[in-house]
């Protein structure tokens, strides 16, 4: 089961949620971008069965700077891209200091608009070797009302190959969305695969909400990742 530890972000403490695999290592590692229930059980879930396939995996909650805010709109309503960028490079700094991980060997994933963020940890991090995108909605707005750039803009940033998942149900991101971001990446010559799913909306992998969830998307998207990873962080 995946622990809990500290570090700080900003002047902030910040928990991370942290799955080990088993050896000595050192191992490659994963950044896990939470959607927008935070640290919950299904993001916890993704950290165990990423750290059982092998890789030191690390969570950040996303939320720490505003911990009186509980609504998840609002909250999501009061973050920026700047501090999100800074909370996903202290993540990548803990991974890298950590003597059972290989530092150059890095990836990041995230769900939702923790989808949005692997593509932001991908623009900001040359660290990052690989990532991989669920249903990563609002790429075309900044947030925060000082960013000069929203996340589409900046995919021409992105180094490392990347791999989405999305369903042909969502409304965000919705399959144009999906359409205009695939053209984005190709014309910025970014390797990329693309996985759409009929019958799915947002949330396809999220187990802990019934109405969204569906079974082989999930298994399917999953399978994917793995090869995905290992083909490109080992």
């Amino acid at each position: 089961m995946p622990q809990y530890e500290e570090i700080t972000v900003d002047g902030s403490p910040t928990r991370l949620c942290v799955g080990t695999p088993s050896g000595t290592g050192p191992h490659p590692a994963m950044v896990v971008m939470c959607h927008g229930a935070g640290l919950d059980g299904f993001t916890e879930d993704r950290v165990d069965q990423l750290a059982k396939a092998g890789y030191v995996t690390a969570a950040p909650d996303m939320f720490h700077r505003i911990p009186h805010i509980t609504d998840s709109a609002e909250k999501r309503a009061n973050m920026t891209d700047t501090e999100i960028a800074n909370d996903i490079v202290a993540t990548i700094d803990y991974l890298q200091a950590r003597e059972d991980v290989e530092g150059t060997r890095i990836g990041i994933v995230g769900h939702c608009m923790g989808g949005r963020m692997s593509f932001q940890g991908a623009i900001v991090s040359d660290a990052i070797k690989a990532c991989v995108v669920y249903y990563g909605g609002n790429m075309m707005k900044a947030w925060g009302s000082n960013e000069p750039k929203t996340p589409f803009e900046q995919l021409d940033q992105i180094t490392c190959p990347v791999i989405g998942f999305f369903g042909l149900e969502d409304a965000n991101p919705s399959p144009a969305d999906v359409d205009e971001i695939e053209a984005s990446l190709k014309a910025n010559g970014i390797d990329y695969v693309f996985h759409r799913y009929e019958g799915a909306g947002h949330a396809f992998q999220n187990f802990l909400n019934e109405k969204s969830y569906r079974e082989e998307p999930t298994k399917d998207s999953w399978t994917h990742m793995l090869a995905f990873l290992k083909n490109h962080l080992g």
